[in-house]
């Protein structure tokens, strides 16, 4: 019949079989990878989840205006009737790098000339500016918006 080497192989592999099968039922008795998620469907985005009704967004729609002409601000540092008066500083204020324009204008007591520097896209770049120019190069002027000449 059986020798007794072979009873204790039977024993221990069924041994073997037996804690295989029941110790990880009672180790894992709570098992709580098989039970359902409690997830919150709010937190699914929509793609992965269908079911998941669209969230409104805050903002519907977002519009960006861009005007028909373009608001530029400028620091008018005078008006003179010769430019002659103002030559050295305009060229000061080029060499530095600064846009420095100048436009005749005829008024009642004759023709003047009108000399402003930058062309800035807001205005209180336009105040700083002006702050730069009275604090480095001794220059008093008035932040000014410039009128499109292409428009």
């Amino acid at each position: 019949m059986l020798t007794n080497v072979m009873r204790q192989w039977i024993l221990m592999v069924l041994c073997i079989l037996i804690v295989s099968l029941i110790v990880p039922k009672i180790l894992n008795f709570y098992e709580p990878y098989n039970q359902q998620l409690n997830i919150q469907s709010n937190l699914i985005p929509p793609h992965i989840d269908p079911a998941v009704k669209k969230i409104k967004p805050i903002v519907q729609q977002m519009k960006v205006t861009i005007p028909d002409k373009d608001p530029l601000w400028a620091v008018q540092i005078g008006s003179y009737k010769s430019l002659a008066s103002i030559t050295k500083t305009i060229e000061k204020l080029r060499k530095k790098g600064f846009t420095v324009q100048t436009n005749l204008l005829s008024t009642d007591q004759g023709e003047l000339w009108r000399v402003w520097v930058g062309e800035l896209i807001s205005k209180q770049a336009a105040e700083d500016l002006n702050k730069k120019l009275h604090d480095e190069y001794d220059v008093n002027g008035f932040v000014m918006r410039l009128e499109s000449q292409h428009g």
